[in-house]
């Protein structure tokens, strides 16, 4: 789905509904969404259901989970694990910011979570237009810390600026005159100061054709390195952009 043409309001279940045929009709298991065709970098949204052949999972159990995976390569990079009530805020490409927000989860055979994902300027979805009951089934504390809302990075590719395609690492040059530009903080909100939290990519991404860590940028040579766009956009806690 392309969240810069309508919102989605819908149910995610776990892989095993699927094993057992528990499915229902209009519940999806995965939910591509894509970067507005600029073959950058898609989002994949699932319910990660903590049972069955799915229950030795190691972590961000009976949450809903959100990975990245750049169209260049088969590396999947973790972005978050959401539980009931949360939600994940990034900055979206051409569309200020996008919002995934767990409703619920529905932890009963076979279990379900209700979703919505939307980015600023369509029409904002509500928990209470379809979804389960929105008060949640009781679970175990989790071990690690709650997800932080409003999470954002700058733009790893360049963007139209002005009569031109432009970084982030440009626009940090004058950002005084450089961020009231249309469409500038949408893509380089860290660089901006727009407010949200930004944070190091985890896992792996692709700079130069190989597969590199925010770790690998801040081993050495860490100021040359971060002079990349590319390498300051994934890594702007190492870069000491924010």
């Amino acid at each position: 789905m392309d969240p810069s043409s309508s919102p989605y309001n819908g149910e995610l279940v776990g892989i095993n509904a699927v094993r057992d045929g528990t499915i229902s009709s209009g519940q999806d298991v995965v939910l591509k969404i894509a970067t507005s065709g600029n073959g950058v970098t898609d989002l994949f949204v699932m319910f990660n259901r903590q049972i069955g052949t799915n229950a030795g999972v190691p972590g961000d159990g009976n949450e809903v989970i959100v990975v990245s995976q750049a169209a260049h390569t088969y590396v999947s990079v973790w972005e978050a694990g959401i539980s009931s009530g949360q939600t994940m805020t990034m900055s979206w490409p051409n569309s200020g910011m996008l919002h995934i927000k767990v409703c619920s989860i529905d932890l009963s055979s076979p279990g379900k979570a209700h979703v919505l994902v939307y980015a600023d300027g369509q029409s904002t979805p509500s928990c209470a237009d379809t979804g389960p009951d929105p008060t949640p089934a009781p679970v175990a504390t989790p071990t690690k810390s709650p997800i932080r809302a409003n999470l954002c990075q700058d733009s790893a590719t360049n963007f139209p600026f002005e009569d031109r395609r432009r970084t982030c690492k440009y626009v940090s040059k004058k950002t005084a005159i450089r961020c009231v530009v249309s469409g500038v903080t949408a893509n380089c909100p860290v660089t901006c100061e727009t407010g949200c939290e930004c944070y190091d990519s985890v896992g792996s991404f692709n700079y130069k054709k190989k597969s590199r860590t925010c770790e690998w940028v801040g081993r050495k040579n860490t100021v040359k390195r971060c002079t990349k766009n590319r390498l300051r956009s994934n890594c702007p806690v190492t870069c000491g952009v924010c």
